[in-house]
């Protein structure tokens, strides 16, 4: 994979990254939202994180992946100790409510809407095919999709 300059992983791969960092990836299948997802898939996204010089997250990400979290119990816990390393560990980047509210926002929502604004500058790495699309009208060059196994 090339160097990445700037990489931000949409909300599902933040998810598969964090928790594939656990116990060596065994929980991903244990995840309602990550059935889609294997080993491989989180091999994947961890070679890119690897790649970029900078990986950055926004709130708007790091709110729904600690919403998102669907484990309990001890695993839980576990899993938001590593989201909290992973959050601490990338670059965070600001926000601004009024484009990010502009736009797409009816359809596709602040997360998306603001991923659409920050692809002009960022290397966006999705699942989300529905987002894909519009990502690649406005910087097809600076769109990763990954394809699940």
């Amino acid at each position: 994979m090339l160097p990445i300059n700037s990489l931000i992983l949409d909300t599902n791969l933040l998810l598969l990254f964090i928790i594939g960092r656990v116990d060596g990836g065994i929980h991903i299948s244990k995840s309602k939202r990550l059935k889609k997802f294997s080993l491989k898939d989180f091999e994947k996204v961890h070679l890119a994180v690897m790649s970029a010089n900078k990986v950055l997250i926004t709130p708007y990400i790091a709110t729904e992946v600690s919403n998102l979290m669907d484990m309990s119990g001890i695993l839980h816990k576990m899993m938001m100790e590593e989201a909290k390393r992973v959050i601490e560990l990338f670059e965070h980047i600001e926000v601004d409510l009024a484009s990010d509210t502009d736009g797409r926002f009816v359809s596709f929502g602040i997360t998306d809407n603001s991923l659409i604004n920050l692809v002009q500058k960022h290397v966006i790495m999705t699942d989300d095919h529905r987002l894909t699309p519009l990502l690649y009208n406005v910087n097809a060059s600076n769109v990763l999709v990954i394809d699940y196994n």
